[in-house]
């Protein structure tokens, strides 16, 4: 299986509640590419759903650092961030998400 379709594979697991098969498939595609922003974006919105808010923040900043052009990691780095009650940098955030 390529990175690709373990990603596409992956987001249907996340999409179907299947959190510990979409974790599995996304942790393939980043052992494969350890800086492809949809894993790391996808990883990360999955670890803010299950309170794992560190790592959440590591993998978002990782996505929106490698595609600064991607609007859906910068809202999850929004809402990690403001998990955090780190509530500047979630507006900073949301603000490059409403103008990407």
């Amino acid at each position: 299986m390529n990175a690709h379709s373990a990603l596409r594979t992956a987001r249907q697991y996340h999409q179907a509640g299947r959190l510990a098969e979409a974790e599995a498939g996304y942790q393939l595609v980043l052992a494969t590419d350890p800086n492809d922003p949809n894993a790391l974006n996808l990883l990360g919105a999955l670890y803010l759903q299950t309170a794992r808010d560190e790592e959440a923040l590591d993998l978002l900043r990782r996505a929106v650092k490698r595609l600064p052009a991607f609007p859906e990691a910068f809202n999850n780095l929004g809402v990690a961030l403001e998990a955090r009650r780190e509530l500047r940098d979630a507006e900073d955030g949301a603000s490059k998400a409403a103008t990407v």
